[in-house]
């Protein structure tokens, strides 16, 4: 090509918002050097923790053993159980939530819970569900007790129980 025929064209090209060769390699080149100083400074990517899903699996196997040691679950039923369980459960803190809304508490008690499993569980299965509660939050309770008697002496919580430490009623006179 003639040289002055050459230099119109690309004139013309690059009025119209075309690139020539020699700049577009300079872009390119920018470009891949931005994207270099970029990969050499961004940080690497943080691994992506997997959420924990609420299972009670565990706790209904060790239930089994104790009732029926040489039964099994199948991964499929632990599923179906599990999944029961957190429904009922969810079931049982909406209703005691209600029971809070209504009487202007802010705290859900044990009291709650209990009259929230009797409006839910129908007929005996209520009251099974209210004597089982009661007995694991007495269990519970009494674990404390010990936990801290050793800690702080006995029967810190019982002041009937203390009567040796108070003064008697006839040295007052």
């Amino acid at each position: 090509m003639v040289p002055g025929i050459r230099d119109s064209y690309v004139e013309e090209q690059e009025k119209q918002g075309f690139v020539s060769l020699e700049q577009g390699r300079l872009r390119a080149s920018r470009k891949a050097s931005k994207q270099l100083l970029t990969k050499v400074t961004k940080k690497p990517p943080k691994r992506r923790r997997k959420s924990h899903k609420q299972s009670y699996s565990t706790y209904m196997c060790r239930v089994l053993t104790q009732v029926h040691p040489p039964t099994r679950f199948s991964s499929k039923a632990m599923s179906v159980m599990s999944s029961f369980a957190v429904d009922i459960f969810e079931c049982i803190t909406s209703k005691a939530s209600h029971l809070i809304h209504y009487n202007k508490c802010h705290t859900i008690s044990a009291w709650e819970i209990q009259i929230a499993i009797c409006l839910m569980l129908p007929g005996k299965l209520d009251k099974h569900g209210v004597s089982e509660g009661t007995k694991a939050v007495t269990k519970y309770t009494n674990s404390i007790l010990a936990i801290h008697s050793k800690d702080y002496g006995p029967d810190i919580y019982n002041p009937a129980a203390n009567y040796e430490l108070q003064a008697p009623l006839s040295n007052l006179s």
